[in-house]
């Protein structure tokens, strides 16, 4: 049994309630829309791998020239910048929307644990949505090494998680002490 309090215990009611959350934005709470979700889940991972397919083909055996090396930082640099901005969104949500900070700072557990666990499953949801279709299409055309972009892919969601969190709070703090005295001043 696992024991209370423990990251491994937030970790599993994490993952409880992000799927229940996410199963009920995809299916509207309706039982009978899951097969059809599945179906479309299923088909948009194909599609992404043909796409993927089509897209990649000509970099998977591409010289590496300094051409290439500018490529592939660029577009690194871009995916990177738009982890960070998806990360704050996921980060805001995580922290903030969901109502519970509150209760969570009083309770008797090591905060330290539940927030760690929050960010980790924000920086592993960011990285899931760098598209690893692209990844395995590179392997498939290019040989195993391109499998080494996940490790890549995975750094790049911590980093980028770690940016969004400090810039979340940042904002935070900013606008709730700037923001909120200024907007109880002005309902006056």
């Amino acid at each position: 049994m696992i024991q209370p309090g423990t990251a491994v215990w937030f970790a599993r009611h994490e993952s409880r309630l992000a799927w229940r959350d996410w199963v009920a934005m995809m299916t509207a709470g309706k039982a009978a829309r899951r097969r059809r979700v599945a179906l479309g889940i299923a088909a948009f991972v194909i599609g992404m791998h043909v796409v993927a397919y089509f897209v990649v083909s000509g970099f998977a055996t591409a010289a590496i020239d300094k051409h290439f090396l500018i490529a592939v930082t660029a577009t690194i640099l871009l995916s990177w910048l738009l982890m960070v901005s998806q990360a704050m969104e996921s980060t805001t949500r995580a922290f903030y929307t969901r109502a519970d900070l509150d209760l969570i700072l009083a309770s008797p557990v090591a905060v330290q644990r539940l927030f760690a666990v929050r960010i980790a499953t924000v920086a592993l949801a960011i990285a899931a949505m760098a598209l690893p279709p692209f990844i395995n299409m590179l392997a498939f055309r290019g040989g195993w090494h391109w499998l080494g972009a996940y490790g890549v892919i995975l750094a790049m969601g911590a980093a980028a998680t770690a940016v969004a969190v400090a810039l979340t709070v940042l904002l935070w703090r900013t606008f709730e002490a700037g923001g909120g005295a200024a907007a109880c001043a002005s309902a006056r």
